[in-house]
């Protein structure tokens, strides 16, 4: 069994210089976009919806349109996800299309990719999940076979120096100093791959109210045009505190639309309330407030912003880049060890020499 116990160890470390790495750059994709598009970068803030220009940017869209993403401070766009698996941003100005692009089109879309399935679908997104499970008992042993050792801790041994011991000692040193963050963010990753079973539990452990989620719904009749206009009045109207994020088109005539927004003390950054609002006449069906919610809901909204570095302070961002940079160090430190290692016991195995 000592043979599995190493290779998983080798599966974990490679899994996590993917998983660090990729994150650690998703930490400024808002940058890069900004960097990569002067346009946005040289727009003025940003705006709050306006319907006009909504209208604009649908009506010039370069394929049928699933949901809407409103401008925000980060990235003043409309953003426009489209049926197929497409997405493109509209001008705040005018609606104007300033980029079209597929679903691994952008550099940031390619990380996401990677951080949450590595290029493997629904299979790869469970693996991640489980990878990150492991990878908490990992840290939890790791943490209790060098308990008996904590006196001999010393911070001169977070830098190596090149020799076997001295990159022994960086290892673990580094690994203990992140091992608590780390334990976070693996488990809090986990709980976003399992997202169902996550949330019911917290619901259970610390309440939850009966419907967090927008129900399913048809309407009597079939519906015309979405009145743009009428169902941003709905949201100021409903939830004066809350910022449009999102707007979920309707599949069919006879179906509702359904906005997302984040509501003042929501620390996730699209928020978890909701308006069904009919398209036409903007009569709202139902109105979901996540900060009315629970405990159990308010808690599980948290792991996303807290996981992702998207509470909006910089400085949290900052911390973990410095934690995935050195969770990187310490897995390729440790696959360097183990590769050295069975290389030296290839060397000395009877009839090597």
């Amino acid at each position: 069994m000592r043979w599995l116990h190493r290779w998983v160890g080798v599966t974990l470390a490679l899994f996590v210089v993917l998983s660090a790495g990729s994150g650690a750059l998703l930490l400024w994709s808002d940058e890069y976009t900004q960097w990569r598009y002067p346009s946005i970068r040289n727009s003025q803030g940003w705006t709050e919806p306006d319907a006009t220009v909504i209208q604009a940017a649908l009506a010039q869209a370069p394929g049928p349109v699933q949901t809407l993403g409103m401008p925000r401070p980060g990235l003043p766009v409309y953003h426009l996800y489209l049926k197929g698996g497409d997405q493109a941003y509209h001008s705040i100005a005018d609606g104007s299309l300033i980029d079209r692009f597929g679903p691994l089109g952008r550099l940031p879309a390619v990380l996401f990719e990677l951080h949450v399935d590595l290029f493997t679908g629904d299979i790869g997104h469970t693996l991640v999940g489980v990878l990150g499970l492991t990878l908490t008992g990992l840290l939890v042993t790791g943490v209790w076979i060098w308990w008996p050792r904590r006196r001999v801790l010393r911070l001169r041994q977070l830098l190596p120096k090149g020799s076997q011991l001295s990159l022994m000692n960086s290892h673990a040193a580094q690994g203990l100093l992140i091992s608590v963050l780390v334990t976070f963010l693996a488990l809090s990753g986990a709980a976003i791959v399992f997202h169902q079973e996550s949330e019911a539990l917290l619901g259970r452990v610390l309440g939850s109210a009966e419907i967090t989620r927008p129900t399913v719904r048809t309407l009597a009749a079939e519906a015309g045009p979405v009145a743009w206009d009428r169902l941003l009045s709905a949201a100021r109207t409903h939830l004066p505190n809350a910022t449009l994020r999102h707007v979920s088109l309707p599949s069919q005539k006879d179906r509702p639309v359904v906005l997302r927004l984040r509501n003042a003390g929501e620390l996730h950054p699209n928020g978890r309330s909701y308006l069904v609002v009919h398209p036409t006449s903007g009569e709202v069906l139902e109105v979901i407030d996540a900060t009315q919610t629970g405990l159990g809901p308010s808690v599980y909204n948290a792991l996303y912003p807290l996981h992702a570095g998207k509470t909006g302070w910089v400085g949290h961002r900052a911390l973990l880049l410095v934690v995935a940079l050195a969770l990187t160090y310490v897995a390729i430190v440790g696959l360097l060890l183990f590769f050295r290692g069975r290389a030296r016991r290839r060397r000395f195995q009877p009839g090597t020499h």
